[in-house]
């Protein structure tokens, strides 16, 4: 496209078509099959049989080019009407040279997966058991929105800005539901706390280090420590326990393979083994409760 805007042809340099549509080019390649075909039919009347193979070649690759660009017979320039049984034998043509991106296996696409769409609700289910698991270990630690403890924080501190570590009054403040997936590093990392002396700024204080995300290990241990105070009911947004929030594409983007864990999942729940190595790995339950 020039910089006005104008669609210009890379082969012929007119504008008002690109390449691919080109009708000089597309004339030239049909002069050049109907070409290849008579010098073809000469060798093969001489007894040329290699001069033959050569300009037979030519002649298939100058009828395929042309007929993928314009949908048109190279011998007449008629249009080519597929029936729909053609056309299906053609998409199946083309898939089976592709490979999906998600499996790895030919013939299909990422879109079409049927390991994909398993998989899709094998992760809602898992996601669906470890945050039913995750809401009652936090309903049994007890420790709720303004539950207050002293933390060790670091910063900048003072009027110099020098950098060490003060004990500061930390309220929990938010719980960060969103974070509960499976096969997510921070599934545990769900308490947030602010810096008591910084809440009238709102969520997001001017010093980032005024704020901290803290595992559940971590505020279990508080609780046994007798380090935190206990508050309020823990209770989940609408649709939190049933996954309705997790987006699947989130965590496997277009593109991304398959994981271990589905195979690993796969495997155990195909052959009925148990192993110690695979834990408690929702993923292994899911397949279970799915009856796959």
């Amino acid at each position: 496209m020039s910089y006005n805007g104008t669609v210009r042809c890379g082969y012929c340099y007119q504008t008002g078509h690109n390449s691919r549509t080109c009708p000089t080019k597309n004339e030239r390649l049909r002069k050049r099959y109907l070409t290849s075909k008579e010098n073809l039919a000469l060798c093969e009347a001489n007894g040329d049989t290699n001069g033959a193979a050569g300009y037979r070649t030519q002649m298939e690759s100058y009828a395929r080019q042309y007929t993928k660009r314009t949908r048109c017979n190279p011998d007449t320039g008629a249009s080519i009407v597929m029936t729909k049984e053609q056309k299906a034998e053609a998409k199946a043509r083309r898939l089976s040279d592709m490979t999906c991106s998600y499996c790895g296996d030919k013939g299909h696409t990422r879109r079409t997966c049927s390991i994909l769409k398993e998989d899709r609700r094998v992760f809602i289910k898992a996601a669906q058991l470890l945050r039913a698991q995750r809401l009652e270990e936090m309903r049994n630690v007890g420790a709720g929105i303004g539950s207050m403890t002293i933390m060790t924080r670091y910063g900048y501190w003072g009027e110099n800005g020098t950098w060490g570590a003060r004990e500061r009054p930390m309220m929990l403040t938010n719980f960060n539901w969103q974070v509960v997936a499976p096969n997510y590093g921070k599934s545990d990392s769900v308490y947030s706390f602010q810096d008591a002396a910084t809440l009238n700024e709102g969520p997001n204080p001017r010093d980032h280090y005024a704020s901290t995300i803290e595992c559940a290990q971590s505020v279990n241990g508080m609780v046994h420590k007798n380090e935190i105070t206990l508050a309020g009911k823990i209770e989940p947004p609408a649709g939190w326990l049933e996954a309705t929030d997790l987006n699947f594409n989130h965590y496997y983007p277009s593109g991304k393979a398959r994981d271990w864990d589905f195979r690993d999942a796969e495997n155990v729940t195909k052959f009925n083994q148990e192993s110690s190595r695979y834990g408690t790995n929702h993923f292994i339950e899911a397949r279970r409760c799915l009856d796959l």
